[in-house]
């Protein structure tokens, strides 16, 4: 397990790389610590990094859950494994975490301005917390395990179907999806699709209007509740 003592920051100007390796190590740097070039993260279980600026995630391995509180954007310069949840609170900033190669296996819950995010295989997204836009993309399907609450435009593509069924869910900007096999979406108020691009069926259960502003080519039947 590595930690660090509290009131304590590390303060790195070049790149860096962090290590807990072994089965059931953790990493816990959780004070407002600055790696001006990055960091790389690895370890045997879980990993919780906090940062007083950005960060640069400079790829990792997680054993089982990721969670980033930073206090300036967060992005990537190589992919991430995670076998677990990712969890990332940076208010007010970007989340880019968008590498096509990425292995985000569990839940990805974000609160921020913006998210882009991508992973091989299956996409769960977490609680989401957003003031601007969210992207997300996946080869396999989107799903969620808890509501999205998100300001701007929501774009979904998918290899797969999406299903965006929270009850609570806010796309207040309304919803784009980029391609899809099967897609549905559930909105607590009204919801604009801009555009849906669905190679099977659209369903749509909505507690205000449906309006869309694209078109929304379907080759099977669509249901649309409202």
């Amino acid at each position: 397990r590595l930690t660090q003592q509290a009131g304590t920051t590390v303060q790195v100007g070049g790149a860096s790389s962090l290590t807990a390796a072994g089965a059931g190590h953790d990493l816990v740097l959780d004070q407002a610590n600055v790696f001006s070039q990055g960091t790389a993260v690895s370890a045997g279980r879980d990993v919780k990094v906090t940062t007083g600026g950005a960060l640069l995630l400079n790829g990792g391995q997680v054993g089982r859950d990721l969670v980033i509180q930073s206090a300036g954007a967060v992005s990537q310069s190589a992919v991430l494994s995670v076998a677990g949840q990712t969890q990332v609170t940076a208010s007010g900033q970007q989340v880019s975490l968008a590498m096509a190669g990425n292995q985000l296996q569990g839940a990805v819950a974000v609160q921020a301005a913006t998210l882009d995010v991508a992973t091989q295989g299956n996409l769960q997204l977490g609680a989401l917390s957003l003031t601007g836009t969210l992207g997300a993309k996946a080869s396999g399907q989107i799903s969620q395990t808890a509501a999205a609450q998100v300001t701007g435009l929501s774009t979904l593509e998918a290899g797969q179907d999406v299903a965006m069924t929270q009850s609570a869910n806010q796309f207040s900007g309304g919803v784009k999806v980029v391609s899809a096999r099967d897609v549905a979406l559930t909105q607590q108020g009204a919801l604009n699709l801009a555009g849906v691009q669905a190679s099977g069926q659209l369903s749509v259960n909505a507690q205000g209007a449906v309006v869309h502003d694209a078109p929304v080519p379907l080759a099977k039947a669509t249901a649309l509740l409202a």
